[in-house]
């Protein structure tokens, strides 16, 4: 810290009073320079670590969304399987086939893509070393990742109900593992069978959800990660007509 000293000397004449004045003003002016940069080179090298740390991130889980969305998509394809073996035990065709009670398509797992640094950097302050308009472009993949939180939790209750259905005839069951949802169809009344259908088709819709709105929060990640410059540019390319949607399409072994 810049401490002001008196003279040594008596200051005997106004030209020696205003070269004293000016030798403190100028010192000031330098140590405030001074402690100016040093501030603005610390604020650019947190800046940068926020923007590769979050740029990691963003990385991470595009990866992530990638994998979900395939898993889904197998989980997506055995229910519907499903959904068509019970709808033709309902209208009394008993040879068709239930998917495998062991079949991998069910075996799922998937993960919440994460935005640690840019909550870490909100809840610090850091994050006002970023511009406006890139803290814009985070709080748009931030209100995605509350959106996909939403989904994930009904999710999850939509599991829950099935496995609580299933539970009514075998109550050894677990409510957690590969073979949550299926249940043995030869013991169900029609009543049961429409209920089962009708849970089976609500949990194919919301696979529906989940996955658009990961396609969305990736496509947003990509466009950051690609570079985007601002919201209107990623309205563009993360659009959730454009970014694609789940295949509807029969699998193989629905006809």
């Amino acid at each position: 810290m810049l401490e002001a000293h008196s003279p040594h000397e008596a200051i005997q004449t106004w030209r020696g009073f205003f070269v004293h004045i000016a030798t403190i003003v100028i010192g000031l002016i330098i140590a405030v320079a001074l402690e100016q940069t040093v501030e603005f080179f610390h604020h650019r090298h947190q800046r940068l670590l926020l923007e590769e740390q979050i740029r990691a991130e963003l990385n991470d889980d595009t990866e992530l969304v990638s994998a979900d969305i395939a898993k889904l998509a197998g989980f997506r394809a055995y229910l519907v399987d499903l959904q068509s073996a019970v709808t033709a035990r309902r209208h009394g065709q008993a040879t068709a086939a239930l998917p495998a009670a062991d079949d991998p398509r069910m075996a799922i797992t998937i993960g919440l893509p994460s935005l640690a640094p840019y909550e870490a950097a909100k809840d610090n302050g850091t994050i006002a070393l970023l511009s406006s308009q890139r803290i814009r472009l985070y709080n748009r993949v931030a209100f995605q990742r509350e959106m996909l939180k939403t989904v994930y939790a009904n999710w999850f209750e939509d599991l829950a109900a099935i496995g609580a259905f299933r539970r009514r005839f075998d109550y050894s069951a677990s409510n957690s593992g590969p073979s949550v949802v299926q249940v043995d169809v030869g013991v169900l009344s029609p009543a049961e069978l429409a209920e089962y259908q009708s849970l089976i088709g609500r949990l194919i819709n919301r696979i529906e959800w989940m996955d658009l709105r990961l396609r969305v929060f990736g496509a947003q990640c990509r466009a950051i990660l690609e570079g985007v410059r601002d919201e209107n540019d990623m309205f563009i390319r993360a659009n959730p007509s454009t970014v694609g949607a789940v295949d509807n399409s029969p699998s193989p072994g629905h006809r």
